[in-house]
């Protein structure tokens, strides 16, 4: 695999994962918890946007029912 596709993989994979974490954690409030980490006064953009991304992906995981770990 090229880097740039092996970070892109990597990155993808934090997401997924943090997102676990998160759900396992705080059930539906795992969305708030995610976005009110991105929303931490002097977080760097690309962090903001990790944040912003494992909300999305919780999102994405409780109205598809794939929360129980399917990726």
């Amino acid at each position: 695999m090229v880097p740039h596709l092996q970070e892109r993989v990597a990155y993808g994979r934090s997401i997924r994962e943090r997102a676990h974490c998160l759900l396992e954690s705080h059930g539906p409030a795992a969305v708030s918890e995610a976005l009110r980490a991105a929303q931490e006064p002097g977080l760097a953009a690309a962090e903001r946007s990790f944040w912003e991304a494992v909300a999305a992906r919780v999102v994405r995981q409780l109205t598809h029912g794939d929360a129980a770990g399917v990726h």
